[in-house]
């Protein structure tokens, strides 16, 4: 990891799958360090897919009230993406929460996806941020109230690997700054959008959030939005 002073790893021994719940396959990914739950939403044959993390509090947590990366989830598969959602074995922990997104990575690698999207809130920007400095196949990465700790990777990314950066201007958490130092960082092609007057959570611009991502994200792995009905 670009993050750690040494090479890190960690060797997977296996997948257990459990059944179909709410349009997703839970799945755990036995390794060496601890087991990796993950939500799949799979398209059969896809390949091309979205990951997604969230912040240091670990969980299912989700920026937009909640439902911002179920729904997600949903609209892609709708398109022929696939998705995935990853829970952090030891949440707040850079490293190990990095090794957990490559793992998820690893995972829809050995389902078909040939090109991923990582969309991360908060920490989780940070994590998709040193995931994409350090994995083949990242088209695209989508930050979301990131933080600035950890996001120097984000100028390690591989050339044609876009960014998009989104930050509320009433971020009680992590101030405006944050996002846009990781914005003067990124090589090009990027985005920044500011929201007036979103906090960390930017619960109070759900739907737009959700249509800018869903249009970043589609645009970059090549697929064509649908309208929402």
């Amino acid at each position: 990891m670009t993050y750690a002073a040494e090479p890190v790893e960690l060797m997977i021994r296996g997948a257990r799958r459990g059944p179909l719940a709410e349009g997703y396959e839970p799945i755990t990914v036995e390794t060496d360090r601890g087991g990796i739950d993950l939500r799949l939403y799979e398209v059969p044959e896809a390949r091309v897919a979205a990951v997604f993390v969230g912040d240091a509090g670990g969980g299912w947590d989700s920026p937009g009230r909640g439902r911002l990366f179920p729904d997600l989830c949903k609209d892609f598969q709708d398109m022929g993406v696939a998705s995935l959602r990853v829970r952090y074995r030891r949440p707040n922990d850079l490293i190990e929460c990095s090794l957990d997104l490559l793992t998820g990575l690893h995972f829809v690698a050995r389902e078909g996806v040939e090109i991923a999207a990582l969309v991360g809130h908060s920490f989780g920007g940070a994590v998709a941020a040193q995931v994409a400095a350090n994995a083949e196949g990242v088209r695209t990465v989508a930050l979301l109230s990131t933080q600035s700790h950890g996001i120097e990777a984000i100028a390690q990314i591989s050339q044609g690997c876009s960014a998009l950066f989104v930050h509320g201007t009433a971020d009680e958490v992590l101030p405006v700054s944050c996002s846009e130092y990781a914005y003067d960082l990124a090589p090009e092609p990027k985005r920044l959008s500011l929201y007036e007057g979103a906090h960390h959570g930017l619960d109070e611009v759900g739907m737009r959030l959700r249509r800018e991502v869903r249009d970043w994200v589609a645009g970059e792995l090549g697929v064509r939005p649908q309208p929402y009905g």
